[in-house]
């Protein structure tokens, strides 16, 4: 199926928000002050991070995930992130 050009907009819409508030939501567990592209960033690319880790450990399993897990494993993605960032800071 293929997506149109309003189909596209929304999607990228709707990652964008999410990433924020991913990256919002790891922030504050992170305990960092940091800007809201930044954020933003952390957000979407730890998304990527948590939903590749949660599928590899689901395939391991032979689990699928539920939505809400699949948002820890989003959280927990942009909060390694965040550390990875941080330790490369000092």
């Amino acid at each position: 199926m293929e997506m149109d050009l309003m189909g596209w907009i929304i999607f990228i819409a709707v990652s964008i928000l999410v990433g924020a508030l991913i990256g919002f939501i790891a922030g504050k567990i992170m305990k960092t002050e940091t800007s809201i592209g930044r954020n933003i960033l952390f957000g979407i690319l730890g998304s990527a991070v948590g939903n590749f880790i949660g599928g590899f450990i689901g395939g391991m399993i032979g689990w699928e995930f539920g939505w809400l897990l699949n948002i820890i494993f989003q959280i927990g993605g942009a909060c390694l992130l965040i550390a990875i960032s941080s330790a490369f800071k000092k």
